[in-house]
């Protein structure tokens, strides 16, 4: 993140706010800003540039990959359950904070903690297995 003085630094450099922002590849009107009141403190607190913070690989897997995120935000939904508690699949990948999609597509992952419900077609999450497990021996 740029500093007060690299902003000043660039304008003298290129001569103008506008060429400096195109240099830095940073919109105008930000750049003005910027230029005007500082960087705001949020960003200058994310710049691995002002606080020594580098990301790894595990950092970008935790952003984007589906693969560990959808998992996690299941495992969290099971957690917030509880022992005693389900809830049909709708709801529960509202509670976990996942796309019906998405729980499908993970879905296997998590089968002990699933119960068909035959008559009407639904499922029902379980916090537990041994919950899951009770639960269908009910509906047998």
């Amino acid at each position: 993140m740029l500093s007060k003085a690299e902003i000043e630094a660039a304008v003298k450099q290129h001569g103008s706010e506008q060429k400096a922002a195109k240099a830095l590849k940073i919109d105008r009107s930000t750049f003005r800003r910027w230029r005007q009141n500082g960087v705001p403190a949020k960003l200058v607190a994310l710049s691995p540039k002002t606080n020594g913070a580098t990301f790894t690989l595990a950092d970008f897997r935790a952003a984007h990959d589906k693969g560990f995120i959808v998992p996690r935000k299941i495992r969290e939904g099971l957690k917030a359950l509880g022992s005693n508690g389900w809830r049909y699949e709708s709801l529960f990948a509202h509670l976990a904070g996942v796309s019906l999609a998405d729980l499908g597509n993970f879905r296997d992952a998590f089968a002990d903690h699933i119960v068909e419900i035959k008559r009407d077609g639904r499922r029902a999450w379980a916090g537990t297995p041994k919950l899951a497990k009770e639960m269908r021996e009910m509906v047998r």
